[in-house]
């Protein structure tokens, strides 16, 4: 990516004390003056290629040289069923088995079986589970670190805040409603679509992904929630 072209897609703006900065929040990059002072032209041309260097992180390598997947290089492979398997499926390259794959995406109907939570925290598999449930589809947290909350934490937590979450998994988790078809408005399937893909990605590059985050999506107003979960003091798999 050209000087020129970062700059076309992020702002410069000459600061009051003399620095240059490029583009706002997490992914801005300021230059200051040196005591010294210097050549204006040099924060002209250096502020362009640091926030593409800062661009490309955040959107998963572009700009940044190697080591950096894009999301429209994201493949792994999807297991599941339903429209939204399918289409995720699709999206991520169709890779059929997840046998030694670094990551791969999970869809469940209303929960995750809790033998599954299980056996992946068994595994430290890094996966992005995506539950698919009437009013809304929950993507992560994504698994597989020692400091992030796996599945069975998730399982932990809501079994202490409600002691029937044991039966309702159970039931919501056996074979014939994890294969019964969950419809997804398109909008929704959408957002997940891109959401899933950002996670997959950012794990295919190596780059750290925010542990124990939920991303909710709903058909309502919309609704968008990130929920935070924590490791479960009482969880085997991070004694």
């Amino acid at each position: 990516m050209s000087a020129d072209d970062t700059r076309a897609r992020v702002p410069l703006v000459r600061r009051p004390d003399g620095g240059w900065q490029a583009g706002v929040g997490p992914g801005a990059v300021v230059l200051l003056p040196s005591a010294e002072g210097g050549d204006e032209e040099t924060g002209r041309v250096l502020v362009p290629a640091l926030a593409g260097l800062s661009l490309g992180a955040a959107l998963g390598g572009a700009g940044a040289g190697r080591g950096g997947a894009r999301g429209d290089d994201a493949a792994c492979p999807v297991v599941g069923t339903g429209p939204l398997a399918v289409r995720l499926r699709a999206r991520l390259g169709g890779v059929e088995d997840e046998t030694d794959a670094p990551v791969h995406v999970a869809v469940h109907h209303h929960a995750v079986p809790a033998e599954v939570g299980l056996a992946l925290a068994r595994t430290s598999s890094v996966v992005v589970p995506v539950v698919v449930q009437p009013w809304r589809v929950v993507v992560g947290p994504v698994t597989g670190r020692t400091d992030a909350p796996c599945l069975h934490c998730l399982d932990l937590h809501r079994r202490d805040r409600d002691r029937a979450w044991p039966t309702l998994v159970s039931v919501l988790g056996h074979p014939v409603e994890q294969v019964a078809r969950v419809e997804v408005p398109d909008a929704v399937a959408t957002a997940v679509e891109g959401l899933t893909t950002m996670l997959v990605s950012t794990v295919l590059s190596g780059r750290p992904v925010s542990p124990g985050l939920g991303y909710e999506v709903g058909r309502s107003a919309p609704h968008v929630v990130v929920r935070g979960w924590t490791v479960h003091a009482s969880c085997p798999w991070h004694a």
